[in-house]
């Protein structure tokens, strides 16, 4: 696009001399130097807010993220300890496990023994 044209999105923008007469920019700018210097320092102002705005914004998002990222990280520090934990119950059940298996195998025994010797009698 040449700069002379005007992208679609924007219409463009009409100015009037003093007597209400549509008046180019570039004229406007001519017979009216201090208004012309007034809408450069506006703009200059409202830029310089709008950068600052845009900085503070960044600034606030990037602290967000430094606190999600420490709350990530803690996060993943407890689901660690928790899977350690849920590791030692499971070795802690099985051992249970074989503990009763033994124990009922046992009882087994002592009964098999118990009943022989009363058929034995």
């Amino acid at each position: 696009m040449k700069e002379t044209e005007t992208p679609k999105s924007e219409t463009p923008r009409q100015y009037y001399d003093m007597d209400g007469s549509p008046i180019s920019l570039l004229s406007l700018v001519k017979k009216e130097p201090e208004w012309a210097a007034n809408q450069i320092l506006n703009r200059d102002l409202i830029e310089s807010e709008l950068n600052e705005a845009n900085a503070n914004h960044i600034c606030e998002l990037r602290n967000q993220m430094i606190e999600y990222s420490k709350s990530l990280t803690a996060t993943q520090q407890r689901l660690k300890e928790m899977a350690e934990v849920a590791r030692e119950l499971w070795e802690l059940l099985k051992t249970k496990g074989q503990l009763i298996n033994y124990i009922s195998e046992k009882e087994y025994a002592v009964l098999s023994r118990l009943e022989k010797l009363e058929e034995s009698k």
